[in-house]
């Protein structure tokens, strides 16, 4: 395996890292941003979650490959990270359903695949920054060099190809998901509850309407993808329109920035499945829920009491907002991702009373 040379740079701090690693793919030189996921399983869908479009992931859990792929996952699941570094991957895996190798889902899709790098190391150096930058190359960089290709880099539009129309059925209830990223796989998800008809973030609202919406889904997507005035606007359109509107991750951000709130960057973020959320209010009072984040952008608190907003949730561990009611409007949001579930456990019954 060819050397890999890894430079992690975070631009509010100015502060500037180097490790190496191995390419377990075919050498090829990647700029993105980054965020480590801690989450011990399901690496195919970390790597093909929409939300991590256009950035790179880094796994905590230090092997990864061991379950390798079903011939499911390797078909439908194809990858949305800029790259993906772990401490090893392996082609070994163990698992009576596996059909492919991580090495092989990695070829397939020319993702490219850093190992042997130091990834307690990594994450100890991205766990108090905020947004960070890496660069992979082949060829150790000069510090110069370094700096230069990483601070002209730009994000590149990551939402694209949005197909209307293909979860439509003969439900009553007429759902529109405005797509930021992750609208497809929402839609198919509630597709059993509701016609669903998807649409391009810039849609305006009276193209939904002559759908006939009862209800507005605003989906999650990549916080890496460039936000324009324009779906703004449209966001905005679709929260004043009266129809019932439930948004989450990238899309509660974008309603609460429509409507004038503050929004600003946390250091670590919030990125795993065992996030907890509950009421706000006296710690130890009232439920709480473990649900899956995949952000660093959060809302701010200060910002809502001149609006005419209600916190209805806060994240136990740091005190953020997570869910928030518009009192002018049928409006929730989420800076979760809601489960599906339906067995009164987990926080699926949010769709149920959104869909009701």
């Amino acid at each position: 395996m060819k050397n890999a040379y890894l430079v992690f740079f975070a631009p509010e701090s100015g502060e500037l890292r180097c490790f190496d690693g191995y390419f377990k793919t075919d050498p090829r030189e990647v700029i993105s941003a980054v965020s480590f996921c801690s989450e011990e399983i399901s690496y195919t869908d970390v790597l093909s979650d929409p939300s991590n479009g256009g950035k790179g992931v880094v796994f905590a859990y230090p092997l990864i490959g061991n379950a390798g792929l079903t011939a499911e996952e390797f078909e439908k699941n194809p990858p949305r990270a800029a790259f993906a570094i772990a401490r090893e991957f392996t082609d070994e895996p163990s698992n009576f359903a596996c059909a492919h190798t991580i090495g092989e889902y990695f070829e397939k899709y020319a993702l490219t695949a850093v190992c042997g790098a130091d990834t307690r190391g990594i994450v100890k150096f991205l766990s108090d920054k905020k947004r960070t930058l890496c660069l992979i190359t082949d060829k150790k960089p000069e510090e110069k060099e370094a700096l230069e290709k990483l601070r002209s880099y730009k994000a590149t539009p990551f939402i694209q190809n949005v197909v209307p129309g293909v979860y439509e059925n003969s439900l009553p209830t007429k759902l529109a998901v405005i797509d930021l990223g992750c609208g497809e796989r929402y839609a198919g998800a509630l597709s059993h509850r509701a016609s669903v008809r998807i649409f391009a973030p810039e849609a305006p609202i009276e193209e939904i309407k002559a759908f006939g919406a009862d209800r507005i889904f605003i989906s999650d997507g990549s916080e890496e993808d460039p936000v324009t005035e324009e779906i703004l606007s449209c966001v905005k359109s679709a929260v004043t329109s009266s129809i019932p509107v439930m948004a989450v991750g990238l899309g509660h951000i974008l309603c609460a920035r429509a409507m004038g709130a503050g929004i600003f960057e946390m250091k670590l973020g919030h990125h795993g499945s065992n996030c907890p959320v509950g009421s706000p209010g006296k710690a130890g009072s009232g439920r709480v829920y473990i649900t899956n984040q995949n952000h660093s952008l959060a809302v701010d608190p200060e910002t809502l009491s001149k609006l005419k907003f209600e916190v209805t949730q806060i994240n136990r561990n740091d005190g953020t907002v997570e869910a928030i009611a518009y009192k002018e409007y049928p409006v929730k949001t989420f800076a979760y991702r809601p489960d599906f579930s339906d067995d009164g456990q987990g926080t699926g019954f949010v769709y149920d009373e959104f869909l009701k």
